[in-house]
């Protein structure tokens, strides 16, 4: 129970980081938020760090987890910005796929980058132990 709550929290932190600095992009057109979307960024933040409980498994390959991983996100994106009427069905491909992408890589980044991080200082403390 304790890794699902921090899966859940670990989304919600990241999916809210970014939508946040979404809106503060010129190309906003509307900075302020309405409730409903502020409640489909939290509960669909929370739904993809419930996913990358996929990342878990050892019966799944890591390109097959990271590409179910990749399209079951851009589902709940593209549900999310639908409902939201944030883009139609005919640009979600067109745009906010590529913006999809963008995102999605640069947080990967991001993760890989504070992973390396934290493994260096784990190497270390261990080190000085010995």
């Amino acid at each position: 129970m304790k890794i699902v709550f921090r899966h859940l929290s670990y989304g919600l932190g990241v999916g809210s980081t970014v939508y946040l600095i979404y809106g503060l992009l010129p190309h906003a057109d509307d900075p302020r938020y309405t409730p409903f979307e502020i409640a489909s960024v939290l509960i669909v933040s929370m739904l993809i760090g419930l996913l990358s409980l996929i990342f878990q498994t050892d019966r799944i390959s890591w390109p097959l987890q990271l590409l179910i991983h990749a399209v079951v996100t851009f589902g709940l994106i593209a549900t999310m910005g639908i409902i939201n009427r944030w883009f139609t069905l005919q640009t979600m491909f067109r745009s906010a796929f590529w913006s999809f992408l963008i995102v999605y890589v640069l947080v990967w980044a991001f993760l890989a980058l504070d992973q390396l991080v934290t493994l260096r200082q784990i190497n270390r403390r261990l080190k000085e132990r010995r």
